[in-house]
């Protein structure tokens, strides 16, 4: 199936919440090949973009591997190659773009609290890791940003939106299945 190159996607809904006139520094928790690093970072030329995902199978047994979503049953060349994929993405940004090559819970521990100007979740998409994630990047995110993610009302994925609803019960919704929710009011 061809994808129609008009059609606005998770990148889109991103970027149009990122101002143009002053630095910004954002998380992606789940990058898989850096399509959203790379526009994001093109398009917005002060953002410091931090790209965080392992690039790692996961294990056998864990709620991502056993979850419907089809990437997490590949094995580790695939997910070498969408590392390589990604640096090759982003390697014009220079240190505009920030690579945590960690789990979630890991790359967590790195980054301070209220230092982010946005977080957007896409990684495990389940509802314990969304569950998770949000718990872990929400204190990370400053009065005035805002967190985020994908899949929201994906039908493959009823977890996300299990877990957005119940951390935040209001949520805005946009394209792409993409959902926002603004930390001290919406910027």
């Amino acid at each position: 199936m061809k994808r129609d190159p008009n059609r606005l996607r998770r990148w889109d809904a991103v970027i149009r919440r990122i101002p143009t006139d002053r630095e910004w520094i954002g998380a992606e928790v789940g990058v898989w090949v850096g399509a959203t690093a790379r526009r994001v970072l093109a398009q917005r030329p002060k953002v410091t973009w931090l790209m965080i995902d392992a690039w790692t199978a996961p294990h056998p047994k864990s709620t991502y591997a056993l979850s419907p979503d089809t990437i997490a049953k590949n094995e580790q060349p695939y997910f070498e190659n969408c590392f390589h994929k990604t640096l090759t993405a982003v390697r014009s940004f220079g240190a505009r773009a920030v690579i945590h090559r960690l789990w979630s819970q890991e790359a967590v521990a790195e980054i301070e609290d209220g230092s982010l100007d946005c977080a957007f979740v896409d990684a495990e998409h389940t509802y314990e890791g969304v569950t998770r994630d949000i718990a872990l990047w929400l204190p990370k995110v400053k009065p005035g940003g805002w967190i985020g993610g994908h899949d929201y009302r994906a039908p493959r994925f009823p977890g996300v939106q299990r877990a957005v609803d119940e951390a935040f019960g209001t949520i805005e919704s946009d394209i792409d299945r993409t959902w926002f929710y603004y930390i001290g009011g919406k910027i």
